[in-house]
């Protein structure tokens, strides 16, 4: 590797870091506020909400950008862009269908995956599943070309709108019901306020990725031009390509996940079935 590629590598690399680091100072300062407002019960069944949700996201969508990434990485080295551009256009067509189904089966069986009070958060979060696979793609295509700069101001963008409107939904839907015979509704309404925010989010980024996208496109359309021609990949094969490497990603990704949902299943449902009251649970989370 080059003197050249090393630094931007090291450059790129930092610019996610510093990223990743306010998107968890932004999360940690608006996670006490919200607490405040919808107390530890609402806090719980949002955190119930939030294991199932990302769960379902790990299958459909997390590994995603990872895949997308690479293999564009890869063609772009060989100057094989065509081949480059059908593997984002293939990787939405995935991220579309897996999405859409994941956010189908997420609504559908709320119900069995979570208690009765968290549906309706987790209900409100299902949509935001499709958006997310979309978002991945995009932050793919763009990790692709060598830039994580897209990516990570759309994290900001998402985590900042995520904390202000999870703080204002959540005070707009909790604030009525204090003081009246309603108010046992506050922790259910309350993780549904923290759920709209979780999905302003996730369209803010979408939006702003969008936004760069329409702007970066043309030139990535200029440049397949400059292609050799040669070991033009189908549709077929390219589709095959990305399911071979989005597998072990995607199992990987989901092993190391998926203890906590099942820590929370074992938490909140079978705890209930057995008679304790859903404070005390909402304690031991």
């Amino acid at each position: 590797m080059s003197s050249s590629k090393k630094n931007n590598f090291l450059v790129q690399g930092g610019i996610l870091a510093v990223a990743g680091i306010l998107v968890r100072i932004i999360g940690l300062l608006y996670r006490v506020p919200l607490q405040r407002i919808i107390g530890d019960a609402g806090n719980s069944l949002y955190d119930s909400d939030y294991s199932i949700y990302s769960m379902i996201l790990i299958i459909s969508s997390y590994s995603i950008p990872v895949a997308v990434s690479k293999l564009i990485s890869a063609f772009n080295a060989k100057r094989q862009y065509r081949n480059s551009d059908r593997v984002f256009k293939c990787s939405m067509v995935f991220a579309c269908c897996s999405g859409l189904v994941a956010a189908i089966v997420c609504y559908v069986l709320a119900p069995q995956l979570v208690t009765a009070k968290a549906v309706l958060a987790l209900r409100i979060l299902s949509p935001v599943i499709f958006f997310s696979a979309i978002l991945s793609v995009l932050r793919g295509l763009f990790q692709g070309q060598q830039t994580m700069i897209p990516t990570s101001i759309s994290q900001i963008i998402e985590q900042i709108f995520n904390a202000a409107v999870s703080i204002i939904a959540a005070l707009v839907l909790v604030s009525p019901l204090r003081g009246t015979q309603k108010e046992s509704l506050i922790p259910g309404y309350g993780a549904g306020g923290s759920t709209i925010g979780t999905s302003a989010g996730v369209l803010s980024g979408l939006l702003f990725c969008l936004f760069v996208f329409a702007i970066f496109y043309p030139v990535l359309k200029k440049r397949n031009k400059r292609d050799s021609g040669t070991n033009l990949m189908s549709y077929s094969q390219v589709f095959r390509l990305i399911i071979i490497t989005i597998t072990p990603v995607l199992l990987s990704t989901f092993l190391y996940n998926v203890s906590p949902a099942i820590d929370n299943y074992l938490i909140y449902v079978l705890m209930e079935k057995r008679g304790y009251d859903p404070d005390v649970i909402a304690g031991l989370h």
